[in-house]
């Protein structure tokens, strides 16, 4: 299917994904399995895993031992999804987290939902990339780091381009983390974690 038109949209979506899995789904195929799944729903031809990739994806994630902390990797050639968690994160269990952005992605609008994100979901689904390559490592603190990359990558920072699958446009997305979201999704994944209720207003009476 060829490229649609639409108005370009931006979302602040690196978001901080903290669970807790005891799933032991950590291969190749397991990535590739979880990633092709989402894809074949939406018609979308399967990922490849390619060892150049994962070769990045393991010496980014290598750099996070000491830290465990959700920063993208700087000026890669590749599009990436994080996401760190407790106890025992599978790869799969990741991948299936981005993948459940799905039910914010607003089709009418070509963007996420109000006050959700849906760009990890986008890039998993994203149309032109065709190769996949993932590393997953135990931090200091004991926390799980992944990351996946895709080759051509799905979102650039800042570029308003998009792609078409089955006629419903998908939006790259830039990695501003300023924002009101931004903050409540730091606050809720933390909150997440210990069982807690999400916040879901911005009150500007206090934070002016």
């Amino acid at each position: 299917m060829g490229w649609c038109n639409m108005s370009v949209a931006f979302l602040g979506v690196l978001g901080l994904i903290m669970v807790h899995s005891t799933q032991a789904q950590n291969s190749q195929q397991d990535y590739l399995d979880a990633h092709n799944a989402a894809r074949g729903e939406v018609g979308v031809g399967p990922l490849t895993w390619d060892d150049a990739v994962a070769a990045y994806a393991q010496n980014y994630a290598n750099q996070r031992i000491g830290d465990c902390a959700l920063m993208h990797s700087q000026n890669g050639p590749y599009g990436e999804n994080l996401a760190i968690g407790s106890g025992d994160l599978s790869g799969k269990a990741a991948v299936d987290l981005w993948v459940g952005e799905k039910q914010y992605y607003d089709y009418n609008s070509n963007s996420c939902a109000s006050g959700q994100m849906c760009g990890h979901y986008t890039q998993v689904v994203w149309r032109n990339s065709a190769r996949v390559g993932c590393a997953r490592v135990q931090c200091n603190n004991g926390w799980w780091f992944i990351t996946c990359n895709y080759d051509p990558p799905g979102n650039y920072v800042g570029e308003p381009t998009l792609v078409c699958v089955l006629g419903l446009s998908m939006v790259r997305y830039t990695l501003a983390q300023n924002s009101q979201q931004d903050y409540l999704t730091a606050q809720n994944a933390a909150r997440a974690g210990m069982g807690l209720t999400p916040m879901t207003t911005w009150d500007n009476k206090v934070a002016p």
